[in-house]
């Protein structure tokens, strides 16, 4: 493609037209990359549960020391119910998976039978197809010499026809002579 500029004519076959930079799209351009900048460059956190670099130890000596007692319990409490809602949605997860890997696996055993059941049905209608073809081949020659005899015969049938519309066309004219059908003995000469 080409770059064009407003006012300018294209000078290629696709041209796109790019918007001016406003000092407003200018400022929002700036903060989008500051912001994906900051969430490239943002570190692990060691105390952070969540974070790949989690220190147990360090976590917990941080805890120890800014809580208080009740706070602590609060948070232990808090801790299990997260831990328990985590562990049941693990273990619906293992369940739904485990499910669906059953009903995977016994489709793909019903696909094997029926692809083997129709690997022997191809090959017995080829078979099938060859015998077909075989016996079309003997029909067809035997069927040949009478073909030509009976187009002979046709040819012959046709001939006697017009020899016959021959013979009977002094008849047939006079016939119209007599009944005054002048315009039908012409027609029939």
């Amino acid at each position: 493609y080409q770059r064009r500029v407003r006012g300018e004519e294209p000078t290629g076959i696709l041209s796109i037209t790019l918007p001016v930079m406003t000092e407003d799209l200018k400022i929002k351009n700036e903060r989008l990359k500051a912001f994906y900048a900051q969430q490239l460059e943002k570190k692990e956190d060691p105390k952070d549960l969540d974070s790949k670099s989690f220190s147990p130890n360090l976590f917990l000596r941080d805890l120890l020391s800014k809580q208080s007692l009740s706070q602590l319990i609060k948070f232990d409490g808090d801790l299990l119910k997260d831990i328990k809602y985590l562990d049941s949605n693990m273990k619906t997860l293992v369940y739904d998976n485990y499910n669906k890997f059953i009903s995977a696996s016994d489709t793909i055993r019903k696909m094997k039978s029926n692809i083997e059941n129709m690997e022997s049905e191809m090959s017995r209608l080829a078979s099938n197809i060859e015998k077909i073809s075989k016996s079309s081949d003997k029909i067809s020659d035997t069927l040949q010499a009478k073909r030509e005899k009976i187009e002979q015969l046709s040819g012959v049938h046709q001939l006697l026809q017009k020899l016959e519309f021959l013979v009977e066309l002094p008849r047939t004219i006079k016939q119209a002579v007599d009944m005054e059908a002048y315009s039908n003995a012409v027609k029939y000469y």
